[in-house]
């Protein structure tokens, strides 16, 4: 401000930009809170399908009548989520997001023993994997949700 107490511009200028540098610098911080909760979503669901996969692999690789209880958490960064199971492969999916992760071939079957493409899990819940054999003698895993 000069004497008379008018703005010049040189002030008006400095104050303009500085307000821009403000502004970019905040939308430059929200954008980065944002990335890291998407990579720690990420990383929280690699976990629990790597976990899975390990313990699937595991009794797949013992004898007929082994059998590992695992436990889903509740939910990744507030978001339920379902695990599908397949004879190679196991997918998460939750708030729009997939991720897969490879497991040695199985032969699925349900509680009944009945041959399956795919099995479902879903957050939160206890289950059973076993290998047995079926009754043509061929190794199969079961996984079933226990109380």
């Amino acid at each position: 401000m000069d004497s008379k107490g008018i703005a010049t511009v040189d002030f008006l200028f400095t104050l303009i930009l500085t307000l821009i540098i403000a502004i970019s610098t905040l939308n430059l911080i929200g954008t980065n809170l944002n990335t890291e909760k998407s990579i720690e979503e990420d990383i929280n669901g690699r976990i629990i399908l790597e976990k899975l996969a390990n313990s699937i692999n595991q009794v797949n690789s013992n004898f007929p009548g082994n059998i590992q209880e695992i436990h889903l958490s509740n939910n990744i960064s507030n978001n339920s989520y379902i695990i599908t199971v397949k004879s190679g492969y196991i997918t998460l999916e939750f708030n729009n997001k997939e991720g897969k992760s490879a497991i040695f071939p199985i032969n699925l079957v349900d509680f009944n023993m009945e041959h399956v493409t795919e099995i479902k899990l879903y957050s939160g819940e206890n289950y059973k994997i076993k290998k047995s054999l079926d009754k043509n003698n061929i190794s199969v895993i079961q996984i079933y949700r226990v109380g």
